[in-house]
């Protein structure tokens, strides 16, 4: 766990100093490059993960959007009881393209929600910890979706579940994508 959190601060502090390489790609191709990694701790939890992403030209660099998504699923997992579904969802919005990770898991109290993209801050830090948590992949998210330009959008009800939203400006893309 250590190791985890030190790789991630040490990934967190060198955002700050570095610029991403943005490229364009495929968001459904990243959509499935996320979903083979996470498949294998999904199905230790029996979760199902629905992939419904509407395939657009995104820009950004891949290894964070990656990252950003990948946490953002395994976040979901923490959550989610066995057996239940995990949704990734991809799709064009007037302002750009949209990912969003919705679980049917325990759900995030309203005074929490304002704290959660803090490093280090933890809803329920001993169930947290004990799924292998240190209160720093948010954190991470967050600064990834602002180098990008992007926002997250969090929403959540205890007891229903959680909707983490990353809303990209791909006009820019959507530009070069009309004009090839």
């Amino acid at each position: 766990r250590l190791e985890t959190m030190s790789h991630s601060l040490l990934r967190l502090f060198s955002l700050e100093n570095e610029a991403p390489k943005m490229q364009r790609f495929s968001a459904l191709s990243l959509a499935k490059s996320v979903e083979e990694s996470i498949a294998y701790p999904l199905r230790q939890r029996q979760l199902v993960l629905e992939l419904r992403v509407e395939d657009e030209w995104v820009t950004g660099e891949r290894s964070l959007l990656e990252i950003l998504l990948y946490n953002l699923l395994d976040n979901a997992r923490k959550a989610s009881n066995p057996g239940s579904k995990i949704t990734l969802l991809g799709t064009k919005v007037p302002v750009g393209y949209c990912f969003a990770v919705k679980d049917r898991g325990r759900g995030i109290p309203p005074e929490a929600l304002s704290r959660i993209t803090e490093p280090f801050y933890m809803v329920d830090k001993s169930r947290t910890r004990k799924a292998g948590g240190a209160g720093l992949g948010l954190a991470l998210c967050d600064e990834i979706a602002r180098l990008h330009g992007a926002r997250l959008i969090i929403s959540s009800t205890p007891g229903v579940g959680t909707t983490v939203s990353v809303v990209f400006d791909t006009e820019g893309a959507q530009y070069e994508k009309a004009n090839q």
